[in-house]
C-alpha cells in the first residue's frame, strides 16, 4: 500500500493489500511476502481474499471478479487484488492496482508451510488450545475482520470447532489458526480473525475461562 500519493494512497494501499481468513480450511492458501499476508479460500471465481498488512490492516473480499488458468483478480471500490502464479511454483505475485490503473505494489509472495515442524511449533507455542461455544447446537458463531460487530463476517464456525487464539481486545479475542482433528494428529490453518469473547473458551481446564 502506497499510502499517498501520499497518505492517503498509503493508507488504502495497506489496507486494501492485507489479509485472515476463509470458509473451507481445507481449501485455504496462505501466502506471506514482505509485510503483507495473503488467504485465498475457495476455488476459481469462488474464491476470496484476505489479505493483512504488518498492523492487522485487512481487506476482505468474498469472490474474484475473475480468474484465469490460474490468476486471480478481486475488485473492491475500484481497486484490484491479483494473485499472479510464478511459473510452476508455489510462489506468486500480488499486484494492487488503484482505480485509474497505476499499479500501487508489486509483491512476490511464498506459501506459508503449514507441514513445517518449526512454524507449526512456533505457531503452537505462541498461541492458545481453544475452542468455539454457543449454546445453540445447529446456529454459527460469526468471526469477523476486525473487533468490530460492524465489522465484515469472513467465517462462520460452529460449536466445538477449535482454533488457536492469542490475545483480547476488549470483549474480543483474535484468533489466528483453525485446528483440524485432535492431537498428536492436529492440522493448523493459519487464519486471522476475531470472535466475541462469549464465544469461545479454552481447552484445558486451568484456561477455560481465560477469554472470560
Amino acid at each position: 500500500m502506497k499510502f499517498k500519493i501520499t497518505s492517503i494512497l498509503k493508507t488504502l494501499t495497506f489496507a486494501a493489500i492485507a489479509s485472515v481468513f476463509l470458509a473451507t480450511p481445507a481449501l485455504a492458501d496462505t501466502f506471506t511476502g514482505g509485510n503483507f499476508t495473503v488467504t485465498i479460500d475457495g476455488s476459481k471465481g469462488s474464491a476470496s481474499y484476505t489479505g493483512c498488512d504488518a498492523k492487522e490492516r485487512c481487506v476482505y473480499i468474498p469472490s474474484a471478479s475473475n480468474y484465469t488458468q490460474g490468476r486471480y483478480a478481486w475488485e473492491r471500490k475500484g481497486y484490484t487484488y491479483s494473485m499472479i502464479p510464478e511459473g510452476n511454483t508455489s510462489q506468486y505475485t500480488l499486484k494492487v492496482f488503484d482505480p485509474k490503473n497505476k499499479m500501487l505494489l508489486s509483491q512476490k509472495m511464498t506459501p506459508i508451510a503449514q507441514s513445517n515442524p518449526d512454524y507449526v511449533q512456533e505457531l503452537v507455542d505462541n498461541s492458545f488450545c481453544s475452542f468455539i461455544v454457543t449454546n445453540q447446537v445447529n446456529s454459527k458463531v460469526n468471526i469477523r475482520q476486525n473487533p468490530d460487530l460492524k465489522s465484515e463476517v469472513v467465517l462462520k464456525l460452529k460449536r466445538g470447532d477449535g482454533v488457536r487464539a492469542v490475545s483480547r481486545r476488549g470483549n474480543w479475542v483474535k484468533i489466528v489458526a483453525l485446528v483440524d482433528g485432535f492431537s498428536p494428529n492436529e492440522k493448523f490453518t493459519p487464519f486471522v480473525g476475531w470472535v466475541n469473547n462469549r464465544y469461545i473458551n479454552g481447552c484445558s481446564e486451568d484456561k477455560f475461562e481465560m477469554w472470560r
